[in-house]
């Protein structure tokens, strides 16, 4: 208790004391910062045990001195999971394919694969025994080289006969027939309009199409024209199967940024067989449209492309032949 003031004086004034909420006490003051240090430990041993755990540069040369001896016309290297990119950029000069779309069954002209896969890649790996066969399993140090069989014959691949493609860009007003592009581009292959933007090409590019932080898809760059516009890429004589795969997708830059989906329609010898609309998303849309029997063989293949607004629709498509 304390003494009551003297009559002469005021009386102090003193901040209303809540009775049900006790003070902050040095203990628990204590106590929290031991809970913060405690979460600061953990995060530091986690991080040290995803250091200890990161592979040496001789285990990928290791994975390497694997593949490169046996690689072969028709074969494909990819890694798992698809983040893991270190093996690819080694082996650059040879001919690469994104994790994601082969795991989805979009191993399309491939006759072998090979994969390199670091710790943490079961998943990924069970996906692809799921479309093709493993034949083949060996150690480099902490990486594990994987071979599938895809196809006894690699079959038809929209993105690898890119260079074979007619593109025609069909403007309103204009002619029916569209505008040839033919003019080469410095991209991987493809060409460009002539008088067009850069956008507006028709390449061959890694984009990152698969959802998530990885390097990457090989597809076919194809920024759909909008306002009434239309776009075509045709490709002849393919040796159709009973079935064509459609696998298609914006970069994360255009999912943020596109105002409307991507239409597209897919025709086989001049019948339409599948129609679809892609929305604004950043992540990998496959589509299988089967095939009546008088359309296996060889036959010509169009897709046509448009947008009602064509703003950021940083966009990707690719076709191959399934079995």
């Amino acid at each position: 208790m304390h003494d009551q003031p003297l009559a002469a004086e005021p009386a102090p004034i003193h901040p209303p004391v809540v009775t049900d909420v006790p003070a902050p006490s040095r203990a628990r003051g204590l106590s929290a910062a031991a809970a913060l240090a405690a979460l600061l430990l953990l995060g530091f041993v986690l991080e040290a045990r995803v250091w200890l755990r990161t592979t040496s540069a001789e285990d990928y040369a290791a994975a390497e001195a694997i593949i490169r001896p046996e690689f072969k016309p028709g074969d494909a290297v990819t890694v798992a999971p698809a983040f893991a990119l270190r093996a690819l950029e080694r082996l650059g000069d040879l001919r690469g394919v994104g994790s994601t779309w082969v795991a989805e069954g979009l191993g399309v002209g491939i006759r072998t694969l090979w994969v390199v896969a670091e710790p943490g890649a079961d998943a990924w790996l069970d996906k692809m025994r799921s479309h093709y066969r493993q034949v083949d399993e060996r150690r480099a140090g902490s990486l594990r080289v994987f071979r599938f069989d895809v196809a006894a014959e690699p079959r038809w691949h929209a993105a690898t006969d890119i260079r074979n493609a007619e593109v025609r860009l069909h403007k309103r007003g204009g002619p029916s027939e569209g505008v040839h592009c033919a003019t080469p581009h410095t991209r991987l292959a493809g060409f460009v309009c002539a008088g067009e933007p850069d956008w507006q090409r028709t390449t061959v590019e890694w984009m990152d199409l698969a959802g998530h932080q990885s390097g990457g898809e090989v597809a076919v760059w194809a920024h759909p024209p909008s306002g009434g516009d239309f776009k075509t890429i045709t490709w002849r004589s393919v040796n159709l199967g009973p079935a064509l795969l459609l696998g298609a997708g914006h970069t994360e830059h255009g999912a943020r940024g596109a105002r409307s989906p991507v239409d597209i329609q897919v025709k086989v010898a001049g019948r339409v067989v599948g129609t679809f609309a892609f929305a604004p998303h950043h992540g990998l849309t496959l589509h299988r449209m089967d095939l009546p029997a008088d359309l296996v063989g060889p036959q010509d293949v169009e897709v046509t492309l448009s947008a009602r607004d064509n703003a950021a629709s940083h966009f990707a498509v690719d076709l191959g032949v399934a079995r």
